[in-house]
């Protein structure tokens, strides 16, 4: 077994995992008869989650991109090995802009990620024909879904040539029209593609295994928007007001990256919902059923105020008080909490076919405190986990057990990245999606310089810079 682990964190596209064990609480009862019961009502926690980030989706859209094969695979592992706990999707925005659009922009990306998994093209259709401001499908789904499966697009031409081609292999009139039959083809099609388990099998959820057991037409208790109303951090006052200024409105949209975001909460098995009782309205609905579950303090909750927040520092960012119950122990409402990814390989004839790995093992792997997940090894004998930092897990696996330790590592700091990972050791927000410095590392710069008086301000790498930070955290 060989060990390889790389540091990771909010910018690798999500995450899935168990949720902590909830410690022991009391319950207090009164005195009754043969005859008399005591009535406990639980309340509903979730189990596990699931993250799914921004980077995800096209900018400023609903459409998934090809890149969240990955997290559905841990998110077909973590269903797994929690048979029969029933999902409810949370879709999330930034507290920039309107109430109401960031509201229902938000359902739009969570209704596209359940419609995913239950495999509904309808959904997906009535995304694509109704647009909402920026999120426009009908200007590149078909382009992207036709470059994804291997067919041109690069021009109107090549398009059309592409949608004949599609057509012709799927058993549809070949007319050269994305008509909504060909729509609806080309949606599974990309769907069964991308939406998998590890052992490369189409992963589907059907809609009974949801927390209302798809029972509203509109997906009440199933899929809905939270919109801006729970940012897992809020920038201070200054931060705003720099932000906001026109020709800082990437480096905004980089910073409030991690408020972009679509949740899946597990449920215990057994908990169900009526729709009719389920507090949160509609993914199509408007923000008045939201207001109706604000803390009463939500007003300030939402002002930026002296300090930049972060929820997993401060609790109170969150303005629905009905979703803060659920996000207040979630790891994946932990904004800076960072993974290590793990590859364990296993051979088939050791020193004999290293290169060869065992496909098809059954594991079962668990953190501290965390209900266990399952898996099956690879086509390359690897079994892929993600361990907190500083936490380990135990790995069941031919009748062995492995205990496997968590140790963070940093990359040399002559890599961008060893630079980010010692910026958000300091406290700075460095997180990227790509191998450049970026607007988070590039923001993260700017805001040590601005805490170290005898830098300058320039957001670049500079000797003097890197050597402050060298001197701060060291090598």
């Amino acid at each position: 077994m060989n060990g390889n682990s790389q540091r990771s964190g909010t910018a690798d596209g999500g995450v899935a995992t168990p949720h902590p064990s909830s410690s022991m609480c009391d319950v207090h009862v009164g005195p009754s008869t043969s005859a008399e019961y005591n009535t406990i009502r639980f309340p509903l926690l979730p189990t596990a989650c699931w993250r799914l980030e921004d980077i995800r989706f096209e900018f400023d859209s609903s459409f998934i991109n090809a890149s969240a094969a990955e997290e559905f695979k841990n998110l077909a592992s973590l269903v797994r090995g929690l048979p029969g706990a029933p999902l409810s999707v949370f879709g999330h925005a930034d507290p920039v802009g309107n109430d109401d659009y960031n509201k229902k922009l938000s359902g739009r990306r969570a209704t596209a990620v359940y419609a995913m998994l239950v495999r509904d093209t309808d959904l997906w259709e009535d995304l694509y024909s109704n647009p909402m401001g920026g999120d426009n499908w009908k200007d590149n789904a078909v382009p992207i879904i036709l470059q994804d499966s291997g067919y041109p697009s690069e021009t109107p031409a090549a398009e059309k040539e592409g949608i004949k081609m599609f057509q012709a292999a799927n058993g549809l009139p070949a007319t050269g029209s994305a008509d909504r039959a060909t729509r609806a083809k080309m949606f599974l099609v990309y769907m069964d593609k991308h939406c998998r388990d590890e052992s490369g099998k189409p992963f589907k959820v059907e809609k009974k295994d949801f927390l209302a057991r798809g029972e509203d037409p509109g997906g009440k208790g199933d899929y809905q928007g939270c919109g801006e109303f729970n940012p897992v951090l809020m920038f201070s006052k200054e931060e705003n007001e720099e932000l906001s200024k026109t020709d800082n409105k990437e480096k905004r949209d980089a910073e409030n990256a991690p408020n972009r975001r679509v949740l899946i909460f597990m449920f215990h098995p057994g908990n169900q919902v009526s729709p009719g009782d389920w507090p949160c309205p509609r993914a199509k609905e408007g923000i008045s059923g939201c207001q109706k579950r604000f803390w009463s303090d939500a007003k300030t909750r939402r002002t930026f105020q002296e300090k930049h927040r972060e929820y997993h520092e401060t609790q109170d960012t969150f303005a629905c008080r009905f979703y803060d119950r659920m996000g207040l122990n979630s790891p994946c409402e932990f904004s800076t909490l960072v993974y290590t990814s793990v590859d364990l390989f296993f051979q088939r004839y050791p020193g004999i076919d290293p290169a060869s790995g065992i496909q098809g093992l059954e594991y079962e792997y668990t953190t501290a405190g965390c209900l266990p997940i399952r898996g099956t090894t690879g086509a390359d004998g690897k079994v892929r986990i993600r361990v907190p930092v500083g936490e380990s897990a135990t790995l069941k696996i031919m009748g062995s057990e492995y205990r496997v330790k968590s140790r963070p590592g940093l990359e040399p700091f002559n890599k961008i990245k060893g630079v980010q990972q010692r910026l958000i050791m300091l406290g700075y927000n460095a997180r990227v999606a790509t191998g450049t410095m970026g607007p988070y590392a590039e923001y993260a710069i700017l805001q040590f310089q601005a805490d170290n008086p005898t830098l300058k301000i320039d957001g670049l790498p500079a000797a003097s810079t890197m050597q402050a930070i060298k001197d701060k955290v060291g090598e």
